[in-house]
């Protein structure tokens, strides 16, 4: 069972989205389209700038997820579990 996506994704345009995380402004996480390649950076304060680049946006999407979930167990806290139902 996948974890529910901790980020949320609005799309901007037809070749932006921007990431947000428990609707804090601004946004934390940005992909973008240019010249046939998606780019993904993370704002997330206390880590330092980051970047990576795909041919698609699911990838970064889910890279962003586990940039996510590092820098939260960075600081010593961690996200639950998601409930199990029989």
């Amino acid at each position: 069972m996948s974890a529910a996506p901790r980020i949320r994704w609005e799309r901007l345009s037809g070749n932006e989205y921007a990431g947000y995380v428990a609707g804090i402004e601004p946004r934390q996480f940005q992909i973008w389209q240019r010249d046939g390649c998606w780019a993904l950076t993370s704002n997330l304060p206390g880590q330092a700038l980051k970047g990576q680049l795909s041919a698609d946006v699911g990838p970064l999407q889910a890279l962003a997820e586990y940039w996510l979930v590092e820098g939260v167990e960075a600081l010593g806290a961690e996200f639950p579990a998601p409930a199990v139902t029989p």
